[in-house]
């Protein structure tokens, strides 16, 4: 949601915990709002309102305007809530744990941990003291794909643990459970729309030391940049040294005479250049092109470029029963037929189903009772990263 953002920010953990010059050269070149991010900042209002008062339901919001930024909150905006707001409620139920007992969009800074200067506001989290589990959720209306370890989860749970540490000086915060989730309703992966990462709080000491050290290094006075698949997420890409270097040596790369005929050994350390390269210049490409669209915005003259409105996909401003009325009034039945869950939706509801048969001493149902109708169709064979293989071992000598 809207306000200040700390020098070292959470929500760009990913991208200083590789590059420490970072938070510097951001703050030179900040970061302006978009449709996207506006739309973003809209969804996330939804989450909040609906879980700080369930007399609103993600529908019930649908025309409404976010105070934020004014942007009007639609069907998909709100459907995309929904489905953070049910996985939270579902996660309080199975354990539970009381709405009062959730924090949302409480802002913290995450000191002794990482750093003074370390800070965010995570979108809802909950401690269970019977269990000693942690929940904390990060909601994402964008289409890129974020894993649920990410570093901004991973740097929420560093400054959640420092507050649990403070409320109760007996507790062993690193044997505390814990679940990260990323909630992204409109990024098309393998695992979904709810990715779910599980471990103990010791497993993430390493993790706070890297966090911890990239942060003491960002306030030195010579930082130092780094290139790397992190610089799409910097606003200051364009005016990277680092960014211009890697992408610069993966244009001079790309024209060099690279025999026809490889070995497994130079096809793997080809592939794992190829990739650097081409993020190299990939991150390049979208900073001067956005720098680009931005002079010219204010009057520069490009030579061989210019501008033009793009326009996205096209989408209803008034309440979804307005629109249907105009649809009845033609004859056009403006909604669609019903919808089966999916199949995670129903491991979830099976879930609290077996829960309150155990509690009854029934038998539990078999999740697979289901499974014969059920297909995961192969979207065909695809090279992945492994660390077993000479593909990293000739990354690793670049």
């Amino acid at each position: 949601m809207s306000g200040a953002h700390s020098f070292l920010a959470a929500s760009a953990a990913e991208v200083w915990v590789h590059c420490a010059g970072h938070p510097l050269m951001a703050s030179m070149y900040p970061e302006e709002d978009t449709i996207e991010s506006k739309e973003g900042e809209a969804s996330h209002w939804v989450v909040s309102s609906v879980l700080s008062d369930l007399r609103n339901t993600p529908q019930s919001m649908i025309g409404k305007e976010c105070p934020d930024n004014n942007i009007v909150i639609n069907e998909d905006m709100a459907e995309c809530a929904k489905l953070m707001i049910d996985d939270v409620l579902s996660v309080l139920s199975e354990v539970e744990c009381g709405l009062v007992r959730l924090h949302i969009e409480e802002r913290i800074e995450i000191i002794p941990s990482v750093h003074q200067l370390n800070g965010g506001t995570p979108d809802a989290w909950v401690f269970n003291d019977e269990t000693s589990t942690l929940h904390l959720w990060d909601y994402k209306y964008g289409h890129k794909d974020v894993p649920a370890d990410s570093w901004q989860n991973k740097n929420y749970v560093a400054g959640i643990l420092d507050i649990l540490a403070n409320r109760d000086e007996s507790i062993d915060v690193w044997a505390i459970n814990v679940v990260m989730k990323i909630v992204q309703p409109r990024s098309y992966n393998d695992e979904g729309p709810i990715k779910e990462y599980r471990c103990v709080a010791s497993d993430l000491r390493d993790d706070f030391e890297r966090l911890r050290s990239q942060a003491e290094l960002a306030v030195t006075a010579d930082p130092g940049v780094k290139s790397g698949n992190h610089c799409r997420y910097c606003p200051a890409r364009h005016a990277c040294p680092a960014a211009l270097d890697a992408a610069s040596s993966a244009v001079d790369y790309a024209m060099s005479a690279i025999p026809t005929e490889l070995s497994d050994e130079g096809l793997s350390f080809e592939l794992a250049l190829l990739e650097r390269a081409t993020k190299a210049i990939e991150h390049r490409y979208a900073a001067i092109k956005e720098d680009a669209i931005n002079r010219i915005s204010q009057g520069a003259m490009i030579r061989g470029y210019g501008i033009k409105d793009g326009v996205g996909n096209r989408k209803y401003n008034a309440p979804a029963d307005e629109i249907a009325t105009v649809g009845e009034s033609l004859g056009i039945d403006m909604y669609k037929p019903s919808e089966l869950i999916t199949p995670a939706q129903f491991d979830k509801r099976l879930a609290v189903i077996n829960k309150q048969r155990k509690a009854d001493g029934n038998e539990l149902i078999d999740k697979n009772v289901i499974s014969h109708y059920i297909d995961r169709p192969s979207t065909g064979a695809k090279l992945v990263p492994s660390t077993e293989t000479l593909a990293v071992k000739a990354f690793k000598r670049l």
